[in-house]
């Protein structure tokens, strides 16, 4: 398998000697010929860079096999020109490996072919957010104050503690204390747990609680 390294680096984060390194490792681990070894580093991924340009020539006169890169972020500054070298890869056979992202592209058909355009995508829109700087803070929404509705079925009681403690004596004259489902309905419709927690708020010591609704 004959192999064309590339690497590529700006000149604010200049790690091209350690990308040099680790794609020679990984030619040498899998056992591949390196028939050419292409560096640059370039003050931003927007000017021209003749050493990329020398790869894809490379791979249109049939001269390698394949290509190895370290990220994709040292291939693509626009997804057209991203998609423009999958095109040529794809039209000579060559193969294409992404060392850091696992990446390594053997047969090109029309499922490879958009993974990869997509990676590329990807990579645009994080380069060009991070140049943007941070995202400003998102804008505050007020929103409209909403009326509680009512519970259907369910109305609020309007007893003070009065009708409350006249509605207990009227239940324990009819139940003797034992449903608090029917102490709910003589309090306003409420359940028999807040019945249950009226009655023993204004009963020191209410029956034992049985909720039967």
């Amino acid at each position: 398998m004959r192999a064309i390294l590339y690497s590529c680096a700006e000149t604010k984060f200049n790690d091209i000697a350690k990308q040099v390194a680790e794609i020679r490792e990984y030619a040498k681990r899998k056992g591949w010929l390196v028939v050419a070894e292409e560096s640059e580093v370039v003050d931003d991924f927007t000017e021209v860079r003749e050493r990329f340009a020398a790869v894809k020539k490379m791979v249109l006169s049939g001269a390698a096999d394949i290509v190895v890169l370290v990220g994709i972020e040292h291939l693509v500054e626009d997804v057209l020109e991203f998609a423009s070298f999958v095109d040529i890869l794809e039209e000579c056979g060559a193969q294409l490996v992404i060392t850091r992202l696992y990446v390594h592209v053997t047969v090109w058909n029309a499922a490879s072919t958009m993974q990869i355009n997509v990676l590329g995508a990807f990579e645009e829109y994080r380069r060009s957010t991070a140049r943007s700087g941070p995202a400003p803070k998102r804008a505050e929404i007020k929103m409209p104050k909403l009326k509680a509705k009512k519970r259907v079925g369910r109305p609020s009681p309007k007893m003070d503690g009065v009708d409350k403690a006249l509605a207990i004596d009227e239940w324990i004259k009819q139940t003797g204390g034992r449903s608090y489902a029917a102490l709910g309905s003589l309090l306003g419709g409420v359940s028999a747990t807040t019945a249950y927690r009226i009655a023993k708020k204004l009963r020191p010591e209410p029956e034992t609680l049985t909720i039967d609704d």
